[in-house]
């Protein structure tokens, strides 16, 4: 939140020096602090994993929280027209300059207890929650209680949120609230929206709780392990996958695509998929605690059901089959980058029309949009949404064509999330590399 905070200082600064008054710095405090809280529940529901957020349902949560802290501003606004000691010097009346900034401070730490507050709220209904003290350093009386309360429970035992200001130490703490995945929330510390250093990659860190480790060679098969070359008798990426219907149709019609062009390494774990409604009407999503996918062919993905569960596919790629095969997922080797072949597909992201495009949008729109569409940056993200343009364009079936002139044009404000053909033949190089690497059978 360091542009909020930015701003709010700034207008502190505004009105120390006369350029505008108590009631207009008021007005301009108000919208602002409405401005974080939409990018904090925004940034909360993207840490839940949503992939497409509902503007409506943000603009509704960050007007709540913002009319909340009304009264408060405008008690703000009375002090300082009273001209308190606490802020103005009684000898001249003026401001003091930087004594609005504790203050300040607060209505930006109760911004992380919206992203909390959102990101519990948009994860899964199963979800279970810790709450973990920060490390070295006092705590007030609340949060140890909190901590005692808020081990291992339901959404429903909840009851409380770091940096919503509620505790005896108004959420200056590094307290954190973990999901039972390893994926947390927001510390007091954290640079939520910061960029990577200038001098390296662009691309936004993945979401918390990924294992952090870099993709390595695959070993050596065994002695007796069965040949290269014998294609049929390599695994399909869902060889084990538990689904019924509709749902088994799906994959086994991918699956009859995918199995002639890229095989597993080796047995891969159990994959779940189902179909139906999900929530904030994404396309498909893909659960890591129990490797499960669910596609709404007949919502959402209608249009596109294969290539929907070739993009949910690659997250399972990403985070479970490249763990099973001694491997590590894409998004976590993304974060260093550097570390073994993936080094080879980032770069070329980082290359590409459509990323810079991306990058271009975000930059010209309000902070809190960087918030809204930050998912589509994150590494995580890209591959997932790599794998599925190239199974597009490995592919030779009509229907996976057809879903591809669907999919191709999926675009935000204009700007498409997918690639050109030739900005995508370097990212499509890299991705063989990068299964090959893992162990992955690739023709």
């Amino acid at each position: 939140m360091r542009d909020v905070r930015q701003k709010l200082r700034g207008l502190n600064g505004r009105l120390e020096s006369g350029q505008i008054d108590v009631d207009q710095w008021a007005d301009e405090y108000y919208k602002v602090v409405y401005e974080g809280h939409l990018k904090a529940a925004a940034l909360g529901q993207s840490r839940a994993g949503l992939k497409q957020l509902d503007h409506n349902e943000l603009l509704r949560i960050a007007r709540q929280k913002a009319d909340e802290e009304t009264e408060f501003i405008h008690g703000f606004a009375s002090t300082l027209k009273a001209k308190d000691p606490r802020y103005h010097d009684p000898d001249t009346g003026s401001l003091k300059r930087g004594s609005l900034e504790p203050r300040t401070d607060l209505y930006v730490g109760k911004m992380r207890g919206t992203a909390n507050e959102q990101f519990v709220e948009a994860s899964p209904a199963d979800a279970l929650w810790t709450w973990h003290l920060g490390a070295n350093e006092d705590h007030c009386p609340d949060c140890p209680r909190y901590a005692a309360a808020i081990h291992h429970v339901p959404i429903e035992e909840v009851f409380a949120f770091p940096g919503q200001g509620d505790s005896a130490c108004l959420g200056h703490c590094d307290c954190h609230l973990e999901r039972d995945d390893g994926v947390r929330g927001f510390k007091n510390n954290d640079e939520h929206v910061a960029r990577a250093d200038q001098s390296g990659p662009k691309v936004q860190p993945p979401l918390p709780g990924l294992r952090n480790a870099g993709l390595v060679p695959a070993p050596p098969p065994a002695q007796g392990a069965r040949a290269a070359g014998d294609w049929s008798d390599n695994p399909s990426i869902c060889a084990d996958t538990v689904a019924r219907g509709e749902a088994r149709k799906l994959v086994d019609r991918l699956m009859a695509e995918v199995d002639d062009f890229l095989r597993a390494p080796d047995t891969p774990p159990t994959l779940r998929v189902g179909t139906g409604r999900i929530k904030n009407r994404s396309l498909g999503v893909y659960d890591p605690r129990d490797d499960s996918i669910r596609v709404d062919v007949n919502g959402a993905a209608k249009n596109e059901p294969h290539l929907t569960l070739a993009h949910e596919v690659g997250h399972f790629m990403d985070i479970g089959m490249m763990l099973i095969a001694g491997q590590v997922p894409a998004s976590s080797a993304a974060a260093s980058f550097g570390v073994g072949p993936l080094i080879d597909w980032a770069k070329a992201v980082h290359q590409s029309q459509m990323f810079s495009n991306l990058e271009e949008l975000v930059r010209q729109k309000p902070g809190w949009y960087w918030a809204v569409y930050e998912y589509y940056l994150t590494p995580e993200e890209i591959w997932a949404r790599s794998i599925a343009q190239y199974v597009a364009t490995r592919s030779k079936s009509r229907i996976i064509h057809e879903e591809w002139e669907v999919m191709g044009q999926h675009a935000i404000d204009g700007v498409l999330v997918h690639w050109d053909p030739a900005d995508f033949k370097p990212i499509y190089d890299a991705i063989e590399k990068c299964l090959r690497a893992a162990g992955f059978h690739v023709r």
